[in-house]
């Protein structure tokens, strides 16, 4: 069959259209696998923690996630395992003992964060991440000026408590002290005996005695009235002279008195001059020298108590209620490299009466023990902790 010219130029026409067509797309799609590097698809769902690797983590529209059961506490004596952050990160556990509930957040306290909780059916709980923080730390002041003859710590130095850490200059004191003890002597030697009452006491017998017989002479007419206004008049001076002697004795009697308190006062000074280490604990900073000028209550040493110390935690009250766990003894629980765990006893003093976020926070104060004489729980360590909370009774909380 002949086509006629028309015929062939519309063909050729529409395969040229077409091979141009298919061309540009082939290079279009060269170019996006060339630019990205593989073909753009869209995004996959988020994958959920606790995915394994390689895995996307989807979960279809019907199926559930398994549960995870949770770790048993082992009795209270015995010395337990780290255990480290499930997933990456802190989780809690809900008053049903094993079941798992979703990760809190620890952005509350960078310092110490969040703990992970774990509740046994026994009524314990177990707490992971507690922070030791001191409960006492000061700045031990002169308590009078002088120049400061002793200074008898150094910074790092552990001080039993009671010791005599630094002492300003206290000859004068002293003087005092012992010039106040003389005094006192004195007057203790003047009211050691009696003798002016005694005499004064004879004194007046015989002034009376006088009196008597000169008023009965001249009752019969053989004395004179002169006479016996004058032993009369010796009698009355006589019953004054013992009242005065009486007077006097009490008098020296509260001289002794103000003596033994003056004498108090000049202890009292010299020991003003001693500093003493309230209580067992480290030097962490010394801010006088020996020799140098104190003014009173110029700072010489700071301390940090080490005998006593808290453990902090932060709990989620959604878990454990701030009623739950006031007043309930502790267990706490340090591990020490190569795997050996010491225990110490504790109770929980302070329940914080704020939740801020989704946390609040509490301290059990525990009595730290020394080995080789250093601290074993050490201000910024973080330690193990288990709370007993049947240990003792609180009110019960009225459900209505």
């Amino acid at each position: 069959m002949r086509l006629d010219s028309n015929s062939s130029v519309r063909t050729y026409i529409l395969g040229g259209a077409t091979l141009l067509l298919t061309g540009w797309f082939g290079i279009a799609t060269f170019s996006d696998t060339a630019l990205f590097g593989q073909e753009r698809a869209l995004p996959l769902p988020p994958r959920l923690p606790g995915a394994a690797n390689g895995s996307t983590g989807q979960v279809a529209p019907n199926q559930t996630l398994p549960s995870i059961p949770g770790r048993q506490l082992p009795p209270p004596n015995a010395l337990t395992e780290n255990q480290g952050p499930v997933s990456g990160q802190d989780t809690v556990i809900t008053p049903n003992a094993g079941t798992m509930v979703q990760p809190v957040s620890n952005s509350q306290s960078p310092g110490n964060p969040l703990a992970k909780i774990e509740m046994t059916s026994e009524g314990r709980i177990r707490v992971s991440k507690g922070m030791v923080i001191v409960i006492e730390k000061i700045q031990l002041p002169a308590r009078e000026s002088g120049v400061l003859g002793q200074l008898n710590a150094k910074e790092g130095q552990l001080i039993e408590g009671g010791a005599l850490i630094a002492k300003v200059d206290d000859s004068q004191a002293i003087t005092e002290l012992e010039s106040s003890k003389r005094r006192l002597e004195a007057s203790e030697l003047k009211v050691s005996s009696d003798i002016g009452i005694r005499y004064a006491t004879a004194a007046r017998e015989t002034a009376w005695k006088t009196f008597k017989r000169e008023d009965v002479l001249f009752r019969r007419g053989a004395g004179i009235e002169s006479k016996r206004d004058e032993l009369q008049l010796a009698a009355v001076q006589a019953d004054l002279q013992l009242e005065k002697a009486n007077h006097d004795f009490q008098v020296d009697q509260k001289a002794v008195r103000l003596e033994q308190i003056q004498v108090t006062k000049a202890e009292q000074l010299v020991e003003r001059h001693d500093i003493i280490a309230p209580w067992s604990g480290v030097v962490t900073k010394t801010l006088k020298r020996q020799s140098e000028w104190v003014n009173a209550g110029d700072p010489i040493l700071e301390l940090v108590q080490m005998d006593r110390i808290w453990i902090e935690a932060s709990l989620n009250p959604a878990v454990v209620h701030p009623y739950q766990v006031t007043g309930k003894a502790a267990i706490v629980t340090l591990s020490l490299p190569g795997g050996e765990k010491v225990a110490f006893d504790g109770r929980i003093t302070f329940v914080d009466s704020q939740v801020v976020g989704d946390s609040y926070k509490v301290r059990a104060e525990v009595l730290n023990r020394q080995h080789e004489n250093y601290w074993l729980l050490v201000p910024g360590m973080f330690v193990d902790m288990e709370l007993l909370l049947q240990d003792s009774s609180v009110d019960r909380v009225s459900r209505q």
